[in-house]
Order: C-alpha cells, then sequence, then structure tokens
C-alpha cells in the first residue's frame, strides 16, 4: 500500500503540473507507439517549463517512484525516445491533483496545445462546417477565447456552457471560436419550435457529412426507437473528434433529454453550449460524472466597446459616455443612439422593462430595485420570502451559491429608484451585511444610509478587518464620503485613511497625514498615529522625531501598560532594523512584563519572535536554540514557517543540515498548506543554501527555480534577486561562468529596480 499526499494552494507546483499531463495519457502505456506528448520535449511545452527545468522534476519524479521511463516508438519522430508514464503510486497522485483542480477550479498552467513536434507540416483532414451563423463584427474577448481553446485542448474536460445576459454576446463569441477551431463543428440554434427529430436530422445530416451515415439511414426507416438512436449516436461519436455547439439552450427544455442522450454518448467530442442562466441539466450531467466548465459572459472591455461604437460612426466625444451608459453591454451598443444621450437613456430604460422585466409583478419589482443598490453577490436570505423567485429571471446569474445582477441592468433599475426611499435601501443592506459579516460592505451603505455615527463606530472597532477585506482605492473613497465632523471617532478615520494611502503606494501622504495626526491629537489617537509612523520608512529626522516621541510616551504615567507594551515593541522593532541589538533587547526586557500584565498574548508572541531574530542576528546559537524551543507556541498560525526557517539557520550554522533540512521542509509543508506564499520562497530560498552546503546542485537550482516563480508572482523582487544570486553560485560551482555571469547580471538589474 502506498499513501497519496498533495498539498497545493492557488497552483499547482510543476510537478503536479507533469502529474497532471500525464494522467491524460495513461491508456498509451502499453501501446506500441506512444505520441509526443509524453516526451520531455512534449512534457515541457505542456507545462510552461523550459526542456532542462523538466529534466530535474522528471528525475525527482522517477526518484519517488510516480514516474517510469522507457524507450518508444513515438509517432512521427525517425527513432525511438524516451517517454514517461505514471506508475501506480504516479496515478493515485495524480487522481487527486485532478479531483483537486476540479474541486477548486484551479488553473494549472497545464495547455497541450501549446506541443509542437516541429517534424514539418501536419497532414491535412477534410473539416466539416454546419450553419454557424456569420459573425459580422467581433470585438475583444481575447481571455474568453483563449479559455474556450484551452478547455477545447483539454481531455479532461467533456462539457462546456457560456451563460450570460441575453445580447452579452454568447453566440457571436461561440461562432467566432467555432470557424477558427481546426474540427468539424456540428451547430444547432435551439427554439421553442424545433423537435427532437429536428434535432436528430441535423446531427445525422452532420455525421453523414463527416463519414458516418448510419443514424441518418436509420432515420429514414418507418420505425425508429430511442435506445437504437442512442447507440447509433454512440457509435458514431465513439473515435473522431468533433464539435457539437448547441445555442440556446435554454430555449427549448423540451430537448434536454435528447441533449442529455447525446452528452453522456459524446466520446471524446467535445459538447459545447449557451444559456442565459445555467440550468438543471448541466447539474445533472455533472452528477453523472461528466466534466463541466462554465464560462460567464460579461460586457465588452472598454476599449473593445469603443472599437464597436467607432464602427457604428460614433465620435470619440461621445464614447465614454455611451460606454458607461450601456455598461459596455454589446447589444446596447449596438443600438443605442449614438448623438442624444437623454433618447439613449430612455430607449436603454424601455429595454429593460419591456424585455427583461415585462412579468415582474410590484412587489418583485421592489426586491429588484433592493438588489440593485448592492455591489456584491448576495445570499437568499437577503430577499423577502415572497420573491425569492426573482433569482430565475436572467438578469441574474449564481456565482457559488450567490447571486448578482448585470450591471447595465443595475444600473439601469438604481437609477430609477427615487431618492427617498434609496437611504432606506441602504439602510436594509447594511443590517444584511451585518449578519454576513462583510464588514467593507456594512460600512459602504451606512454611509450611503447617512448612519455616518454606527460607519465611523465600524471604522474604529474593525479597521484591520475593512483594510485586509476591502479594495484600498475603494475604502479611501468611502472614508473621504464620511461627512468631516468632531466625534469621539474622527481620528480613526483619519488613520485608517492613511493606512489606506499607504498600501495605494502614497507613503508621503500617508507620513504626512500620519504626523498631522499626531501633532494635533492627544492620548490613544496620537499614540495610534506614533505607532503606525514606526512601522513606516522614515527619512532620519522624521524617524527620530517618532523614537522621540515614543519614548516620551513610553514614561508617560497615564498611558496603560497594553499601549505601554506596543510602543515598547515599536521602538525595540526600529533599534533592531537599525542593528541597534543591545538597545532593542533592552526594550523587550522592559516591554514583555507589560504585555504580560495586560494580557496581550499577541505582543508577547511578537516580542518572543523579535527576540529570537536579536539572538540570530548576534550569532549567540545556543541561546538562540534555547529560546526557540521555549517559544514555539509564540510562532503559531501563519508565523510557524518563520519559526522553522529560524530554526533551520541556527541548525545550518552548526552544521546539523539533516535537522536543518528536516525542519525547513516541515515548515513549506505548512506554509504550502495554508497559501503563505512568501513564507514559502523564503525557504526554498534557505534550503537551496543547504543544498548548496551539501553538494546537490540539481535540488539547490530546483529550489532556485520554486522560489523565483512564487516570489515573482508575489511582485517580491528583492527574494526573486536573492534566488538569481544563488543561481549564480550553483552555475559557478559547476564550472558554467557564461550561465553565473548571467544569472549574477538578472540578480542585479533586479536589485537597480527595487531601489
Amino acid at each position: 500500500m502506498f499513501s497519496v499526499k498533495v498539498t497545493m494552494t492557488q497552483g499547482l507546483t510543476v510537478g503536479e503540473r507533469i502529474l497532471f499531463h500525464l494522467s491524460h495519457y495513461v491508456k498509451f502505456e502499453d501501446k506500441y507507439e506512444s505520441p509526443f506528448d509524453v516526451t520531455q520535449d512534449g512534457i515541457a511545452q505542456s507545462c510552461g517549463i523550459s526542456r532542462a527545468h523538466a529534466a530535474i522534476e522528471l528525475k525527482k519524479l522517477k526518484e519517488s517512484n510516480q514516474l517510469i521511463e522507457k524507450l518508444s516508438h513515438v509517432k512521427r519522430a525517425k527513432s525511438r525516445r524516451k517517454v514517461y508514464f505514471l506508475t501506480a503510486e504516479g496515478k493515485a497522485r495524480a487522481a487527486k491533483i485532478v479531483e483537486h483542480v476540479k474541486a477548486h477550479n484551479i488553473e494549472t498552467g497545464v495547455d497541450p496545445s501549446r506541443i509542437s513536434q516541429d517534424t514539418g507540416p501536419a497532414k491535412r483532414t477534410k473539416r466539416y462546417l454546419s450553419a454557424i451563423p456569420q459573425v459580422r463584427r467581433f470585438f475583444g474577448r481575447k481571455q474568453e477565447l483563449e479559455t474556450l481553446s484551452g478547455w477545447a485542448n483539454d481531455d479532461s474536460v467533456e462539457i462546456i456552457c457560456l451563460t450570460g445576459l441575453g445580447g452579452i454576446g454568447k453566440t457571436t463569441l461561440l461562432a467566432k471560436f467555432a470557424k477558427e477551431s481546426k474540427a468539424s463543428v456540428f451547430w444547432f440554434s435551439l427554439s421553442e419550435w424545433e423537435t427532437e427529430l429536428s434535432l436528430l436530422k441535423a446531427l445525422s445530416t452532420f455525421l453523414e457529412e463527416t463519414g458516418d451515415g448510419r443514424l441518418a439511414n436509420y432515420l429514414r426507416s418507418d420505425n425508429v426507437d430511442i435506445g437504437e438512436i442512442s447507440s447509433l449516436i454512440a457509435d458514431a461519436l465513439v473515435e473522431n473528434r468533433r464539435m457539437l455547439v448547441f445555442d440556446d439552450i435554454d430555449k427549448a427544455p423540451r430537448l434536454h433529454n435528447l441533449l442529455r442522450l447525446i452528452a453522456t454518448s459524446a466520446g471524446p467530442n467535445k459538447i459545447i453550449m449557451s444559456s442565459e442562466r445555467r440550468i438543471e441539466l448541466l447539474d445533472e450531467l455533472a452528477a453523472k460524472g461528466k466534466s463541466v466548465k462554465e464560462l460567464r459572459i460579461e460586457s465588452l472591455d472598454t476599449e473593445s466597446a469603443k472599437e464597436l461604437l467607432r464602427s457604428r460612426g460614433a465620435s470619440d466625444a461621445n464614447l465614454d459616455a455611451l460606454c458607461e451608459l450601456t455598461g459596455n453591454h454589446p447589444l446596447m451598443l449596438e443600438i443605442v443612439p449614438l448623438n442624444d444621450e437623454r433618447l439613449a437613456k430612455t430607449e436603454m430604460t424601455n429595454y429593460v422593462k419591456k424585455t427583461l422585466l415585462k412579468e415582474v409583478s410590484p412587489s418583485e419589482m421592489k426586491a429588484i430595485e433592493a438588489c440593485s443598490i448592492l455591489r456584491k453577490p448576495f445570499a437568499m436570505s437577503y430577499l423577502p420570502r415572497d420573491s425569492k423567485n426573482i433569482v430565475q429571471l436572467p438578469i441574474f446569474y449564481s456565482i457559488s451559491g450567490y447571486f448578482s445582477m448585470h450591471e447595465m441592468i443595475r444600473k439601469i433599475i438604481e437609477d430609477q429608484i427615487p431618492d427617498s426611499e434609496r437611504a432606506e435601501l441602504h439602510s436594509r443592506a447594511a443590517d444584511y451585511y451585518l449578519a454576513e459579516g462583510n464588514y467593507s460592505e456594512r460600512l459602504y451603505h451606512l454611509i450611503h444610509a447617512g448612519r455616518y455615527a454606527e460607519a465611523e463606530m465600524l471604522v474604529h472597532n474593525r479597521a484591520d478587518d475593512l483594510l485586509a477585506s476591502e479594495n484600498p482605492k475603494n475604502l479611501l473613497a468611502e472614508l473621504d464620503a464620511l461627512p468631516k465632523r468632531i466625534s469621539r471617532y474622527t481620528s480613526s478615520v483619519r488613520i485608517l485613511s492613511a493606512r489606506a494611502s499607504s498600501l495605494l503606494g502614497d507613503e508621503d501622504a500617508a507620513v504626512q497625514s500620519l504626523l498631522r495626526i499626531s501633532s494635533e491629537e492627544k492620548g490613544d489617537a496620537r499614540i495610534s498615529a506614533l505607532l503606525e509612523l514606526a512601522s513606516k520608512s522614515l527619512d532620519k529626522r522624521t524617524k527620530e522625531r517618532v523614537i522621540s516621541e515614543l519614548q516620551t510616551e513610553l514614561g508617560n504615567e497615564l498611558v496603560s501598560s497594553e499601549k505601554k507594551a506596543r510602543i515598547a515593541l515599536a521602538l525595540a522593532t526600529m533599534k533592531f532594523s537599525d542593528g541597534e541589538y543591545a538597545e532593542s533587547e533592552r526594550l523587550i526586557a522592559m516591554g514583555l512584563p507589560m504585555a504580560a500584565q495586560a494580557f496581550s498574548t499577541e505582543t508577547v508572541s511578537t516580542f518572543n519572535r523579535l527576540l529570537a531574530k536579536i539572538l540570530i542576528a548576534q550569532g549567540r546559537d545556543e541561546e538562540s536554540l534555547d529560546l526557540l524551543s521555549k517559544t514555539a507556541p509564540s510562532f503559531d498560525g501563519k508565523y510557524r514557517p518563520e519559526y522553522h526557517r529560524l530554526l533551520a539557520s541556527v541548525l545550518f550554522k552548526k552544521k546539523r543540515i539533516d535537522e536543518a533540512t528536516k525542519s525547513l521542509e516541515a515548515g513549506m509543508e505548512v506554509a504550502e498548506r495554508n497559501g503563505l506564499l512568501k513564507e514559502l520562497a523564503e525557504s526554498l530560498l534557505e534550503l537551496s543554501r543547504i543544498k548548496i552546503s551539501t553538494s546537490d546542485l540539481g535540488a539547490a537550482a530546483e529550489s532556485c527555480y520554486r522560489c523565483i516563480e512564487i516570489s515573482s508572482s508575489l511582485g517580491e523582487k528583492e527574494i526573486v534577486s536573492q534566488a538569481y544570486s544563488e543561481l549564480a553560485r550553483i552555475e559557478a560551482e559547476k564550472g558554467n561562468t557564461k550561465e553565473s555571469e548571467e544569472h549574477s547580471k538578472m540578480a542585479e538589474m533586479i536589485m537597480r529596480e527595487t531601489g
């Protein structure tokens, strides 16, 4: 027996990508001839990595008994080549990876369409297209086309469904994709007058044109049996790869049984559907084990919308207004009057009322208005009991059990709400988000409901939550919308505004704002501003001022023990960053009892973590090990990988290599499991240094490559630069002077960018 361990976070590791890729080629392992896709070159291309990087990973997977390597005849190759297949253990782990990818909708980074054998022109095959609508104008949708192409080339994806509001461009996008596809395409547009027989005849004609006339001949007979039809469709579709497109499936519910039969008999053929909303048929197919992907189609991006308007003759002066008015909805962009904004608004409103809301009751309209003032998806609990059915309207769509309204429709409906009713709706939304525990949305609606005192209280009590959950730019706009008035929470609003400015990269504005608050306020507000300043990168003069003022507050008898502990911690951290280890340690000794007296466990833990860094920086290894063993609980949760990294650094200096490696690997496992990617990157960097010291240069290089991959995605340029420096060392150890110099230049260039 063997165990399967999968530790995936936001994406797949390179090794996991390779296992995911090879899981689609199990059927070839006993064949005389293997596809190019399972060679080292094919694997590297599909996984988006270099051939050298692939070699490192393949070796690693072979050594862990997850892959086997053998020589095989390869299609279109002149001689036998090395190919790779999964072992029993590899198959088990790959199955877990596939299951995890499907469950969490993870982007795998694997794309077999990138594979090119490059051995000459491919053999041309006959391609048949049936009744695909003409595409008159097409703008944008690059990302959507890439997504469709990726799914169409992924053997694990069987059914694709495009959903979106009527007129949003589903049919146009599908027609564009189908015409550019290399596959033979069957296209059928469903409507309420279509019958099972008309669909079967269209499909039989397509199959006959592509080489299988059995279904067509059978339908010409007098006696037609559904069981026989099922068998004929399955036989016809079992081998050839085709694309079967069913447009507007929501318009013909009576054909869903036949569509279910076709979808379950489709073999390797791709089934692509479109619908204004996700229908039960898709859930039923998914429940039967079919791999179903849904692509929600939204409005065009603004630049593409402007291109469409220009193609109609719109002047540049009107583009922004027309885009805002239509919400970049393609159909609205096609029909909106170009030179009369008032008429355009009227026609847009009439279209929504007469086409999309024509059968809505007054009570349902009130519920729709209540939804239109929401910025985020809402739960069914937000709706009154007698209006819950409104989510079945095509103006709504579902996202993981929550519901949202199309943005263009939302704006039109919201604009129609009388001012006298608007505040009441925002007030109701604020109470809903209190129950949901969504503080950022509650703040937005409290402000728009005019409940300013509650909004300021929320800022005071939940500043960290608001900063973590809200876009800093949006948060700053909401805080600016609060009336400027004097209240007990005014300083909390000002400090949170400064913190939001800092996150937006405007450090100078944040520092100046905090300095003003520290000068104008007294008591806790002044101390809070100074503590925020202590965490900033300050010029020498400002830093000296902040240190001086914090030291004054540290000696103030009126300041609580809890606040004094935080002041001592801030001062100790600043002194540590300046290399004044003795003074930092003195402040820790002063602040720790205060934090303990105030029962501030988080501050106590932070003191312990800082003290461990001081001891390590001073080379006091035995004291470091003793402290780390005693204060391990201080490194819980997100700090656990840091504990393992600090411990590993001490063990490494003491030449206890195996223990250092195990500590790092334990920390990396925690970091990967909890999505602590920066900690994972830093641990990989430390691991590479240990591997270099043991001359395990291949493993060291792999650690560096993973570190670069992760830290690049995070924008952590300093870590990226350090990883390239380690790669330079590795290549120098190997005697590869040119590669070493290239890595060194890359490290220097990145550091210059970092400043």
